[in-house]
């Protein structure tokens, strides 16, 4: 899952250009997180201190995991 920002199995790609492309059903699953965690980081920016980083990363782990987001780290830990 995303540590810091990039799944530990993406942080060497300098550019999405390099990475293959996946499969419908991972790119669905990538879809369905897409806008929920987009959603969490921009609250995050536009609160203020009103909501904190870390649950937010904690909010965006949840929407990864219940989204099927294990399976998008793990075909790209594959390939």
């Amino acid at each position: 899952m995303i540590q810091g920002g990039l799944s530990p199995h993406w942080g060497s790609i300098a550019s999405d250009e390099l990475m293959p492309s996946p499969p419908q059903n991972i790119q669905l699953i990538q879809s369905n997180a897409d806008q929920p965690m987009g959603d969490i980081i921009n609250k995050v920016v536009v609160s203020g201190s009103s909501n904190s980083v870390e649950q937010a990363m904690k909010d965006i782990k949840s929407v990864w995991d219940k989204t099927g987001g294990q399976q998008v780290d793990e075909w790209y830990a594959k390939w």
